[in-house]
């Protein structure tokens, strides 16, 4: 039996690094920043923050390994970089336990801050002095799901697709076991990378999910350049590794559909946290909202405002498609606008991991709603009631 610090270990991966271990009689010790965690019995949790290395050097006492899961797209030179420094410096002091790094396929060639990021923790880890290993894994299916599923999959007939964009997915639990076979074996050093068993295209991944979900839609050729999607395409470097998954991406669709009715599921069903009602000129109703939006999901169906809107982006990005426009990406202080009538066909948070808030100013008169949900006509994005708002 081994005890096992795990950092990220109430994420997705971590979760079932921590049932791995319980489930070979080890024990799991779980990191967070949260003093009451729900976790499986035999599984102990330990306080510590690894930006600002707090409650590290407690943690890591007895312990044998540890799995480093934790990452943040958003905060990567803090929990990525600074976080690896400080960790191994914890453990280093505490012995020699056994550092295990979890990496992605591919970031010794990436352009993105995230994956620089995360080969600079890797450089951290191979100069720590300890005995170490690094697995690098291509995507989890569940991230391919949220990317496609923030592109309107489940509400829109038509749906922008960004071209040449080339996934080799694999199943999160497969990446868990291998973790586990690092903490149990002898095997240091940068091992082999872990690849899924497909490479596939995005159509046809998103074939595979319209096939799976019954549902028709036509796919439309948008490039996104600034999207998660651009660190996927084939006009970049290929990150592909050994095809050690066994799951396909279609299993792992009829897998999770037949747990589950959609993935991800906002966290409220009603993303309007802040309302506030002012009037000015009569007949003029000023109305101030904010909207909070969880990562993968949208706000709602298609829908039209019955007067203009002006807002900001003031947290994450998001993703805007108006009727007569092509989609597009509105970053961290970005102002957008909506005129009178405009349709609008999509609004979701396209990151896989970042929360999004949005704050906006509608105008129409006293009374009325802020919003008005529309049909589509079947097989386009077109209302049914005729009507061709355009938003110019």
């Amino acid at each position: 039996m081994a005890n096992v610090l795990v950092t990220g270990g109430t994420g997705e991966l971590g979760r079932l690094v921590v049932a791995q271990l319980l489930a070979h009689q080890h024990t799991p010790r779980v990191l967070s920043r949260q003093t009451h965690l729900d976790l499986p019995q035999g599984a102990e949790s330990v306080y510590g923050e690894l930006t600002s290395g707090t409650g590290l050097r407690e943690a890591v006492e007895g312990i044998n390994a540890i799995i480093h899961c934790a990452s943040s797209p958003q905060e990567a030179l803090a929990t990525d970089i600074g976080g690896t420094r400080m960790l191994v410096h914890a453990a280093r002091e505490a012995g020699s336990p056994h550092f295990i790094y979890v990496s992605i396929v591919g970031v010794d060639r990436a352009q993105s801050s995230y994956h620089q990021a995360k080969y600079e923790a890797e450089r951290i880890v191979m100069q720590s002095q300890l005995p170490w290993s690094i697995v690098r894994a291509t995507q989890f299916h569940s991230l391919a799901l949220r990317l496609i599923q923030s592109l309107g999959i489940e509400m829109l007939n038509v749906i922008p697709v960004p071209p040449n964009v080339r996934l080799q997915t694999i199943a999160t639990g497969e990446v868990a076991e291998r973790l586990l076979a690092l903490t149990e074996g002898s095997e240091t050093g940068q091992v082999e990378d872990m690849g899924g068993p497909q490479v596939l295209t995005l159509e046809e991944m998103i074939q595979t999910y319209l096939h799976v979900r019954g549902r028709k839609v036509s796919m439309r050729a948008v490039d996104l350049p600034n999207s998660l999607f651009a660190t996927f395409s084939s006009s970049e470097p290929q990150h592909s590794a050994p095809a050690m998954g066994k799951q396909t991406w279609e299993e792992f669709m009829r897998g999770w559909y037949h747990e589950r009715d959609s993935y991800p599921v906002p966290q409220t069903q009603n993303p309007v946290r802040l309302e506030k009602t002012v009037q000015v000129h009569d007949p003029v109703q000023v109305s101030v909202i904010e909207v909070s939006m969880e990562p993968g999901s949208y706000v709602t169906p298609p829908h039209r405002h019955p007067g203009p809107i002006f807002g900001y982006v003031a947290e994450g990005s998001v993703l805007f498609e108006m009727r007569g426009h092509p989609p597009t990406i509105y970053r961290q202080g970005d102002t957008f606008y909506e005129p009178h009538e405009c349709i609008h066909l999509l609004a979701n948070n396209p990151s896989p991991s970042g929360k999004t808030v949005l704050v906006a100013v509608l105008l129409g008169e006293p009374g009325q709603p802020i919003l008005t949900p529309i049909q589509l006509q079947a097989g386009i994005n077109d209302p049914v009631d005729g009507s061709h708002s355009s938003c110019s």
